[in-house]
């Protein structure tokens, strides 16, 4: 029994098992382990210029870097959401409108406001939230998931 590796398909071979790519490269017992591992970090396989495959470990990027995209994702869907609940052109009218509103119409203006601070409040919560997050934590985070914002209340324009 012989484990190979074949660079065309990447792919591991066992002679015992059958047929064998032409560009099939024998590896030992160790390097097939290591490069199993390397692919299942995530990296890849690739020949190296001895002839024989060589696990390259996927690039890292730095927690700064992945916490900046989270954050952009919290913002990009505050925003959205902010949107969903009050379009822009409401917002610009109510703004204008409440200081010389009254009664029903001031109270709908601020119950639209106050459905926008409460988006707005989560998304600095969940930006602190970020900041204090692991790698594999971030990795895992999904601002879109409805469990990290309000109860979005019925769209008012």
């Amino acid at each position: 029994m012989t484990i190979a590796f074949s660079p065309s398909g990447s792919t591991f071979h066992d002679s015992a098992l059958g047929d064998v790519p032409d560009d099939a490269v024998p590896i030992d017992a160790a390097l097939h382990a290591s490069l199993l591992a390397a692919r299942s970090d995530g990296g890849t396989i690739v020949m190296g210029l001895d002839g024989v495959p060589v696990g390259v470990p996927r690039p890292r990027v730095p927690i700064e870097q992945l916490r900046a995209s989270a954050v952009d994702a919290v913002k990009r869907q505050a925003s959205a959401r902010i949107l969903g609940l009050v379009p822009l052109w409401r917002q610009i009218n109510d703004a204008r409108e409440l200081p010389l509103s009254s009664g029903e119409d001031r109270a709908a203006i601020e119950a639209r406001f106050a459905s926008i601070d409460a988006v707005r409040a989560q998304s600095d919560a969940l930006e602190r939230k970020v900041a204090r997050m692991s790698a594999r934590a971030i990795a895992a985070f999904d601002a879109a998931s409805p469990d990290h914002w309000p109860t979005e209340r019925t769209r008012n324009p």
